[in-house]
């Protein structure tokens, strides 16, 4: 399934949804490349989505598929 095969809401509310679950995953577990550019985030944040970025890179073979962009 690619990206633009998700059923990917217009906005996610803490209330009601579980973004790491409903949102991250299923996009990060689907993406050829991940970038991200932020001034701040927890390594918690980043542990939580870590298996699905591992399963792009080994899928994709591409150590240049995860990367911060400063």
């Amino acid at each position: 399934m690619n990206l633009d095969e998700l059923k990917i809401q217009e906005d996610y509310r803490s209330d009601r949804d579980h973004l790491i679950n409903d949102f991250y995953l299923p996009c990060l577990g689907r993406a050829t490349v991940y970038s991200r550019a932020v001034g701040f985030f927890s390594s918690s944040s980043l542990i939580a989505v870590s298996k699905a970025m591992v399963r792009t890179i080994l899928e994709k073979k591409d150590k240049k598929a995860v990367h911060q962009i400063r």
